[in-house]
């Protein structure tokens, strides 16, 4: 038992979500930890989501009603400024959180009063709820806050957020996909934030994820993101060299088969890695295996073996370089494996 009982608002929103929805509630509703409020937020789904959400007879489920579809971000704002918890925990509607996920959440929270939002690290699943990997997101303030400059280290549905920063900052109507990589981003610098250890949700991932139907949007959005990072931390480039980094970050594979192309991204690479030696505050040797696994995926997509090994990160990262590729080649196989016995 935890020596206080915190109010956690438990947010929801749902459109056109009723082939996953009552496993989610299920989920939501089955936690350990009892003290909070469920609330759902109904974006004007036109399937038979309503009727789902109100077969459920549990006094901590509100439910509120767009008339019509407003969009993610409007939902979960509107759902943030009806909350009454000190914390805010999120869900989405076709994913589920295990028995012990807010419990293990909120233990963490209210034991480093310095930190202001925590994840988990999470399963994906199918449609049909089968394994497709787990996965392993970094755990300490200083891993996530260096990952970070690279990409999204949260997972959104497994995220608990004090209440009082999330209301401060808000997830913004400009970001209409990446919307909580733009909110932890902006959220880190002012505070220490973390993942759990644990596989504390399941992701389901399936046709109709808003990301892979939005990919295009996406990386737009990413780009403008990346942008924000690379000023943050006082590192010049040109706009040829922040679009270099997008495609970089964003593993647009189709252009290094161009070997300008490769040659341009080996110089701004230098130049980035120049830079990051001399932060503070940042896991170096993170921060250099996350650029030396995302050149060796590269390598390898392209089947450019050449590139792989006649390049000035091998000669000068030798250890790591090669540790990263093994990591790659094992990774890889283990994968063949898995999709054979899928």
């Amino acid at each position: 038992m935890l020596p206080q009982q915190p109010l956690v608002s438990v947010v929801m929103p749902v459109y056109n979500g009723g082939l996953f929805l009552q496993e989610s509630i299920d989920s939501i509703l089955a936690q350990k930890y009892r003290h909070f409020e469920f609330i759902i937020v109904n974006d004007g789904s036109t399937d038979h989501t309503e009727s789902i959400i109100l077969s459920n007879y549990d006094d901590r489920i509100r439910y509120f009603r767009n008339e019509t579809n407003k969009g993610l971000i409007y939902s979960l704002n509107y759902a943030i400024d009806r909350a009454n918890g000190e914390y805010i925990a999120r869900i989405d509607a076709d994913d589920v959180a295990i028995t012990d996920r807010i419990e293990n959440q909120i233990a963490f929270l209210l034991n480093n009063t310095d930190y202001g939002i925590c994840g988990t690290n999470f399963i994906q699943i199918d449609r049909n709820g089968k394994l497709i990997s787990k996965v392993s997101l970094p755990l300490s303030d200083e891993d996530a806050q260096t990952l970070l400059f690279f990409g999204n280290v949260f997972c959104h549905s497994s995220m608990m957020i004090r209440a009082s920063l999330i209301r401060l900052y808000q997830y913004r109507d400009e970001y209409l996909v990446c919307e909580d990589y733009d909110l932890w981003s902006r959220i880190a610098k002012q505070t220490k934030v973390a993942n759990l250890p644990g596989f504390s949700t399941l992701y389901r991932m399936h046709g109709n994820n808003f990301s892979v139907k939005e990919r295009q949007t996406m990386n737009k959005v990413i780009s403008k993101i990346n942008e924000r990072f690379l000023k943050e931390w006082n590192i010049q480039y040109t706009q040829d060299e922040l679009i270099i980094h997008a495609n970089f970050l964003q593993y647009n594979y189709p252009l290094y088969k161009d070997e300008q192309e490769v040659a341009d991204l080996q110089r701004w690479l230098i130049k980035l890695i120049w830079y990051l030696e001399k932060m503070k505050g940042m896991n170096n040797d993170l921060a250099m295996k996350s650029i030396l696994s995302r050149w060796i995926s590269i390598c390898f997509n392209v089947k450019n073996y050449k590139m792989l090994l006649f390049n000035p990160f091998f000669q000068r990262f030798r250890e790591l370089y090669l540790k990263c590729m093994m990591e790659k080649i094992f990774n890889k196989m283990l994968y063949k494996k898995m999709l054979h016995a899928y």
